[in-house]
């Protein structure tokens, strides 16, 4: 992952905030810290965050992405279930 996906990521996550800014601004900004969106051009903002701050960000997403695809599996594996339950309760009728 590079600094700039990570700022994107960050940005996505509210923990960094941008600005807007004009064409001519952005000429004289450094590439990696602007951004062009919806034909907008937008900068980001330098921000406070430490390194152990962004670590716990990326902790806490991943594991929201985690609790995601268990709850995804735990459907899955319940209407399994109550597939192979009501079959077999056929089987016997």
């Amino acid at each position: 992952m590079t600094k700039r996906d990570l700022k994107f990521l960050l940005t996505d996550m509210e923990l960094l905030s941008t600005k807007k800014i004009t064409e001519a601004e952005a000429s004289a900004k450094d590439p990696e810290t602007i951004y062009h969106e919806d034909e907008e051009i937008y900068e980001w903002e330098e921000s406070d965050l430490t390194h152990e701050d962004i670590v716990e960000a990326l902790l806490a997403k991943q594991t929201q992405d985690i609790r995601s695809i268990k709850n995804i599996c735990t459907f899955f594996a319940v209407v399994l279930c109550i597939s192979l339950l009501l079959a077999f309760l056929g089987l016997l009728a």
